[in-house]
């Protein structure tokens, strides 16, 4: 019988940092977002901690996998591990995630009392705001972690949407914000133009789709294609081809 010597046990990776994150004061869940591992094989952690029902509103991946933990744990999970994920972009989405959660039942609750006025009194009607939380995009946007966003991260925040199937309007207001603030078409650069047009499309941000490749068609020599941040890799492959704008004319 041959003799075989037992592998030592693989060691836990370490684990930095460990902040936590309130994005709720009625907050029933922890989202642990684990960052890729560094050169010396170690991730940092960050906590956030949200809303279930702000994650499963917005994301049909957060709806199944906090179904499936309800069902095999006997109960409703507090917690939800993500790994490999840059943990700055996973702080807007959920901090947007959580806005958008709570606008949907601001709107919710007014249409609700207004109905019942109506009922009550036909002749008052209340007026309906379906544009609450357009106020809150400028305080939404200057939150800790939001304003400083780079276009790295930008790239990162839509890998995020494709991997956990987020919906992507509810950045849109993010986005504009971030557009006006980072964008000077008279200053730009053709690293950050082609970094910036992808962003753009995906975002549904017509005026900057516009500027972005209108400049780069009068500015930037052969076939247009796009640039992805250095060091950066798509976990999926369901967006739009690196050659986004193809050459007329072809024979």
């Amino acid at each position: 019988m041959e003799n075989r010597v037992a592998e030592p046990p693989r060691s836990p990776t370490p684990i930095l940092g460990g902040e936590v994150v309130t994005l709720s004061g009625a907050a029933d869940i922890t989202v642990c977002v684990y960052s890729v591992k560094d050169g010396h094989g170690r991730r940092t952690l960050t906590q956030f901690k949200v809303q279930r029902d702000a994650l499963t509103l917005n994301s049909k991946f957060f709806t199944a996998t906090l179904r499936f933990n309800s069902t095999h744990n006997g109960g409703r999970s507090g917690r939800v591990e993500l790994k490999d994920d840059d943990i700055g972009a996973m702080h807007v989405w959920l901090l947007y995630m959580q806005a958008a959660y709570e606008s949907e039942r601001a709107r919710t609750e007014m249409r609700q009392s207004a109905e019942e006025q109506e009922e009550n009194c036909p002749s008052k009607r209340s007026k309906i705001n379906d544009d609450y939380n357009t106020g809150n995009e400028d305080a939404l946007f200057q939150r800790k972690g939001v304003a400083n966003t780079g276009i790295a991260r930008i790239w990162y925040i839509i890998n995020a949407a494709d991997k956990y199937l987020l919906d992507a309007s509810i950045l849109q207001g993010f986005f504009d914000n971030w557009y006006r603030k980072n964008v000077d078409i008279t200053q730009m650069k053709h690293d950050f133009a082609r970094q910036l047009a992808l962003p753009c499309y995906m975002f549904d941000h017509a005026k900057g789709f516009a500027e972005v490749t209108k400049w780069l068609a009068y500015n930037f020599a052969g076939h247009i294609t796009e640039k992805r941040p250095e060091g950066f890799r798509w976990k999926h492959i369901r967006l739009t081809p690196p050659d986004f704008v193809r050459t007329h004319n072809r024979r």
